[in-house]
């Protein structure tokens, strides 16, 4: 009997829960732009995912859902 810590089991896992999130995302909008414009897009993506992170980090912002 295999347990989650082998590393095959550990790595099947997480490859399914990977493909599970991929098949429920949706697109919602696409957009063509050009490259300039893309890494602002990415950066500001960075700030925010960033600021988001610092805020759950002292406790002033949490998820519920």
């Amino acid at each position: 009997m295999k347990t989650i810590y082998e590393p095959n089991m550990a790595s099947d896992f997480v490859r399914k829960a990977v493909r599970d999130k991929l098949k429920a995302t949706k697109v919602i909008k696409t957009c063509d732009i050009d490259h300039e414009e893309e890494k602002k897009v990415v950066l500001d993506y960075d700030l925010v995912w960033a600021i988001t992170e610092e805020l759950k980090r002292d406790k002033k912002l949490r998820f519920i859902g």
